[in-house]
């Protein structure tokens, strides 16, 4: 497994212009695939969309939407996180960068998700395989066969922050040996090695978003402030409860990074707040030390 690292990028903007993985497509209604969360002492849920997958190895017209549902599946049982649908209304754009370098495009996918309460993507791409013609065995008895070598490029992205949370590639090798493929035309026999090859890589997918949603529990921000309440992006369906603490932090000074990137860092600790009252997707916190509290201020859960 390699593993790229990332620079992280909280933006209080309302665009998302870090590089991302093509986001793009649509598949099915906005649904919650799994049951809504109970509250733990690791705070409240994040709610994610998992993007229809960028398929470019076209294994064939309906593996797209297989190996979304693959992975839907595999994330069911997610502590973590609220999963659902991507909407089916929002059009398919597709990057001729895409091919080259699995990076992005479309902030209107950043703009959805947010305005309908989503606070996490998952992005994924899945570019043709390294398919290579070797011989293994000792000589003169070596014996031909065909490696596919498929691999997966994802990235977890914090919509409210503006932050890459993981980025990755996960690779896996089918060995094809001569007798299964022989007689199929190219397209089946490629068909057959990525049938062999997915359900690993989707495993090994939903183990990485797994530990990604585990170690970067739900933050965010003030949405309204004032002298007696504030408002926070994170609700009943993220399994709040009354009682819950949040601390708030302001952001330090601006730091212009390579590219000509704003970088906002995270600043000092401005308090505590405590939930007094849970809604759908919002929840109001009084002050319980220190202060002032302000929009736009970055909280995370304190346990």
């Amino acid at each position: 497994m390699e593993k790229r690292r990332h620079f992280t990028r909280p933006v209080l903007a309302l665009g998302l212009t870090a590089a991302l993985l093509v986001t793009f497509a649509a598949c099915g209604g906005t649904k919650t695939a799994v049951r809504s969360p109970q509250p733990t002492d690791d705070g409240p849920r994040r709610i994610l969309w998992v993007l229809p997958l960028v398929d470019q190895a076209r294994a064939d017209p309906q593996a797209a939407s297989r190996t979304l549902q693959g992975l839907l599946d595999r994330l069911q049982r997610s502590a973590h996180a609220v999963i659902r649908r991507t909407p089916e209304d929002l059009e398919l754009r597709d990057d001729p960068r895409s091919g080259k370098c699995g990076i992005v495009t479309d902030p209107r996918w950043i703009e959805e998700a947010r305005r309908r309460g989503v606070d996490t993507l998952v992005s994924w791409f899945l570019p043709p395989p390294d398919i290579r013609d070797t011989k293994a065995g000792v000589w003169p008895l070596r014996t031909p066969r065909r490696t596919y070598r498929f691999s997966v490029a994802m990235n977890l992205v914090d919509v409210t922050l503006g932050i890459v949370l993981d980025s990755r590639v996960e690779t896996v090798e089918a060995v094809m040996d001569p007798g299964a493929i022989s007689g199929l035309s190219a397209q089946e026999a490629f068909r057959k090695a990525s049938a062999r090859a997915l359900p690993e890589l989707l495993d090994r997918l939903a183990r990485a978003i797994s530990r990604g949603l585990r170690k970067n529990p739900w933050s965010g921000l003030i949405l309204q402030a004032g002298p007696e309440e504030v408002t926070l992006g994170c609700g009943r369906e993220n399994g709040v409860r009354e009682g819950d603490r949040f601390e708030v932090f302001s952001w330090a000074e601006q730091v212009r990074a390579y590219g000509g990137r704003t970088l906002h860092i995270m600043g000092e600790k401005k308090g505590v707040i405590t939930v007094f009252e849970v809604r759908k997707n919002r929840c109001l916190a009084r002050p319980l030390e220190g202060g002032p509290f302000e929009k736009g201020q970055w909280v995370r859960y304190k346990s």
